[in-house]
C-alpha cells in the first residue's frame, strides 16, 4: 500500500511540475510576446493582467501540491525530519541535489513574488 502511495504522489508532484514550469513557459514566451506585437496598445496590458490574476491561482495551486507531495514522498521514502537536519543527508548526492532544487524553485517563487509586486 506503501509503494502505490508514493507512486501516486510522485505522479501528482511530477503533473504539479510540469504544469507549473510549462504554464510559466507559455505565459513568458508565448503569450507575452504575441500581446506585444499587437496593433492594440490598451489592449495587451489588460489581458496580460487578465491572464496574470487567473494564473496565479493555478500557479499557487501547484506550489501547494509540489510542497505537500514533496514532502510525503520524502516520508514515504525514510526521510524524516531527524534526517534532513542531520550534516550527512545533505553531504551526499541525493541531499544536494535536493538542495539545489529547493534553491532553484524558493529562487524562481522569489522572483516571481518580486515581479509580479511591481518590480522595476
Amino acid at each position: 500500500m506503501a509503494r502505490a502511495l508514493y507512486t501516486i504522489s510522485v505522479f501528482i508532484h511530477v503533473v504539479a511540475a510540469c504544469a507549473w514550469v510549462g504554464s510559466m513557459l507559455f505565459f513568458s514566451v508565448v503569450v507575452v510576446p504575441v500581446l506585444r506585437r499587437s496593433d492594440r496598445a490598451a489592449a495587451p496590458g489588460a489581458l496580460v493582467r487578465l491572464l496574470g490574476i487567473r494564473f496565479r491561482t493555478f500557479g499557487w495551486a501547484c506550489i501547494g501540491a509540489l510542497i505537500l507531495t514533496g514532502a510525503l514522498n520524502l516520508g514515504l521514502s525514510g526521510v524524516g525530519t531527524d534526517t534532513l537536519a542531520s550534516g550527512q543527508f545533505w553531504a551526499n548526492g541525493f541531499g544536494r541535489v535536493l538542495a539545489y532544487k529547493l534553491i532553484a524553485s524558493l529562487l524562481t517563487v522569489l522572483i516571481a513574488v518580486w515581479l509580479v509586486r511591481g518590480a522595476p
